[in-house]
């Protein structure tokens, strides 16, 4: 039987560069400063929210910025700030009809980008470059 790791860490920490969110193990820097304080059921949750921050990593990845993570009313949330200033709101993955998408706002406009469909980076890219810059 295998036994699961005791930490998410890959040994790719990115926060010691300044990111908010580690881009080897997507836990944010809070998580990793005192991940050996926190208690079962908060490792848990953080454990639980890794599949669904990789996503938002990738999305990150394509538009470029710098990714934040909270916690909101309808639970977590991310945030990317662009390169020009503009922040991209990015909600909880979704998935309906076998499709799985992430809910964008940017700029008053949303999207439901389809992450299922392999051209989603092309409309990531669109949708970033139809909507003003601030």
């Amino acid at each position: 039987m295998q036994q699961a790791a005791e930490t998410p860490c890959i040994g790719v920490c990115s926060t010691a560069i300044g990111d908010d969110v580690c881009q080897g193990c997507a836990r944010t820097f809070a998580e990793i400063s005192c991940w050996y304080e926190l208690d079962a059921s908060t490792k848990a949750r953080v454990w639980a929210a890794l599949p669904r921050r990789r996503v938002w990593q990738a999305l990150a990845k394509v538009a470029g910025g710098h990714l934040q993570i909270s916690d909101g009313a309808a639970g977590e949330q991310a945030l990317l700030q662009l390169a020009d200033g503009r922040l991209l709101q990015m909600a909880l993955p979704q998935q309906q009809a076998g499709a799985r998408y992430v809910p964008l706002q940017l700029d008053g406009r949303q999207l439901a980008l389809t992450v299922s469909d392999s051209a989603w980076p092309q409309q990531l890219q669109q949708f970033l470059s139809s909507a003003p810059a601030g």
